[in-house]
């Protein structure tokens, strides 16, 4: 889980929305016998994920409160020729909010603040929708606030942009309504933490950094962990990611904390397992609300409590978070009843939290019948690579079913089949076990199976995964052509983000330019309704009681119903 959104032309997305399906997590525990610890084994599968001059990773395996595995791979600096070390600090992303969360607990149980409190108590000058928001509803991202991330980057298609505390704040204050109403639903958000870190801020007269700092990390010997406004962390690990050509450092600019932007080391992690365990420093009562999942007002359980995920599979319960950003991901995983923790720190955009703590699963439990997913579909044994196939049948794009936020793209890249999940950026190979049933490579309890051929191509595909079986429908791609084009054409602006964004012929075809963007509009055989598949946005043109087109409603995962006017020129 943590601060992610979707890639298109840039690596942006993956640094916005975190949170994903849990079926899309790709960790499930299943049945064990037990675990061993090989260092020689997990050495040999780790150090097949990156190559030793690339950005690579840290892994700690923490049990009975010791590190009983340590080890680092690849690169930290790929020009000084710096490798990661145990010792090297990550950007652990929104791993970063259960420490958030912990430091308002800890006022709350201090007397400075109330978890009922409203947040217009804080910030008065906010709209008057901040009267039905309280410090839980952030705390469990059941605010309805829009991602303020999501925000800047819809204003010019920037990512990872310079804002800090301030700005941030002014372009939430103009936000004009919510995307649902508060307590009513699920929606990770790095608002709801942002917020937070303010409200810590006001109310120990600290800054969030100076407040953990004195009242976590250092009483546990976290020597190692803080946030940082300045990213001026000595020694740290460069974040990279791939253009498809080589790797590209890209470190984090902005300043604003509490929804993300820790560092720490992989080593340090051994104090926080331990704490979660035993309840020394932050007491039983914080801990509690920590690890306990809050429902809807409707009693929809959501798995997320403060700043950390509780999840029951199979009768094995895990506590996790984890943490993306264009060129760092994250996560931490625990085995309350094993008194497990895997904790994982990534510097390469191509290996995920999910995907490490995956490889190093696999490695220290014994799965029983691990070689079917399902009564009705089993995956063969081994790998099988030499069957010849007309990649065009797969590839394209696909919406879950009932879902207009989670879509996936099937394409070619690096001469494979591979999986993107628009909505937050994993991507992943698939290999074939025939010529319509595939698995992830590496991991053949996943599989993709690929049904009703129209064409020449595949219409729909079921993703198989523990006994669950979710429908992703194939997007038909129609060219937005209209006899009337030109009654589409001309200039929008938003005040909210302060955007303006133009709508232009293309051939035949309309075209949104935003900034330097310009991204293709998809028709969705509904009038005036259009997708952007690559990047998950929803547009849709509003017209007046005259019938003429006088705005456009944008709608984004994190973002609903951003209205644009209609302007007669750019200004």
């Amino acid at each position: 889980m943590c601060d992610q959104v979707v890639r298109s032309t840039t690596p942006f997305m993956k640094s916005l929305l975190f949170y994903s399906l849990l079926l899309f997590s790709f960790f499930h525990p299943t049945s064990s016998k037990g675990q061993t610890i090989d260092p020689t084994k997990l050495n040999s599968a780790l150090a097949a994920l990156t190559k030793p001059d690339e950005p690579g990773f840290s892994v700690a395996i923490v049990q009975n409160s010791k590190v009983r595995y340590a080890q680092a791979f690849g690169m930290s600096d790929i020009v000084l020729k710096k490798r990661n070390t145990v010792g090297t600090p990550f950007n652990i992303a929104s791993m970063s909010k259960q420490f958030t969360a912990a430091c308002i607990y800890l006022l709350e149980r201090e007397g400075k603040l109330a978890t009922s409190d409203k947040l217009s108590k804080y910030f008065p000058d906010l709209p008057s929708y901040a009267d039905s928001i309280t410090i839980t509803d952030l705390i469990h991202h059941q605010n309805g606030l829009r991602d303020y991330i999501t925000l800047f980057w819809l204003r010019d298609m920037t990512e990872d942009s310079a804002y800090g505390p301030s700005s941030t704040y002014q372009i939430l204050a103009k936000q004009k309504s919510l995307n649902f109403s508060p307590g009513t639903s699920f929606s990770y958000t790095n608002t709801g933490y942002y917020f937070l870190s303010e409200i810590v801020r006001k109310v120990s007269g600290q800054d969030l950094q100076v407040y953990a700092q004195q009242n976590i990390f250092n009483p546990l010997k976290m020597k190692h962990t803080s946030f940082s406004r300045t990213h001026a962390v000595k020694n740290k690990a460069n974040g990279y990611y791939h253009n498809g050509e080589q790797f590209i450092i890209h470190n984090q600019l902005d300043s604003t904390i509490g929804q993300g932007n820790a560092y720490s080391i992989v080593a340090d992690w051994k104090y926080w397992l331990q704490e979660m365990k035993n309840h020394k420093l932050l007491g039983a009562q914080v801990w509690r609300k920590m690890t306990s999942p809050a429902s809807t007002i409707d009693e929809k359980p959501t798995g997320y409590g403060g700043g950390l995920l509780i999840h029951d599979f199979q009768g094995r319960s895990t506590i996790d978070h984890g943490g993306d950003l264009s060129a760092y991901h994250s996560k931490m995983t625990y085995f309350p009843k094993e008194d497990l923790g895997i904790v994982v720190f990534s510097n390469n955009s191509e290996i995920g939290g999910s995907m490490l703590t995956e490889s190093i699963y696999n490695q220290l439990f014994k799965t029983k019948d691990s070689s079917a997913t399902s009564k009705n579909v089993s995956f063969v044994k081994d790998t099988i690579r030499n069957i010849t196939l007309d990649t065009s049948r797969y590839t394209g794009f696909y919406r879950i079913k009932d879902s207009e936020a989670f879509t996936l793209e099937v394409k070619v890249a690096e001469h494979k089949l591979t999986v993107n999940q628009l909505w937050n950026a994993s991507e992943y190979a698939i290999v074939p076990d025939n010529d319509s049933l595939f698995h992830i490579d590496g991991n053949k309890d996943i599989g993709f199976e690929f049904i009703h051929f129209k064409d020449g191509k595949s219409d729909e595909v079921i993703i198989h995964q523990n006994n669950q079986h979710t429908a992703a429908k194939r997007m038909t791609i129609i060219p937005s052509i209209a006899t009337n084009i030109d009654a589409y054409l001309g200039v929008f602006y938003n005040p909210e983000i302060d955007a303006v964004y133009e709508v232009m012929n293309d051939k035949g075809s309309l075209k949104l330019k935003i900034a330097k963007s310009e991204l293709r509009l998809s028709s969705t055989g509904q009038k005036d309704k259009y997708n952007i598949p690559e990047n998950g946005m929803q547009v849709t043109f509003t017209r007046s009681g005259d019938d003429r087109i006088d705005g456009l409603k944008l709608n984004h995962i994190r973002v609903k119903d951003l209205l644009f006017s209609r302007r007669s020129t750019r200004q």
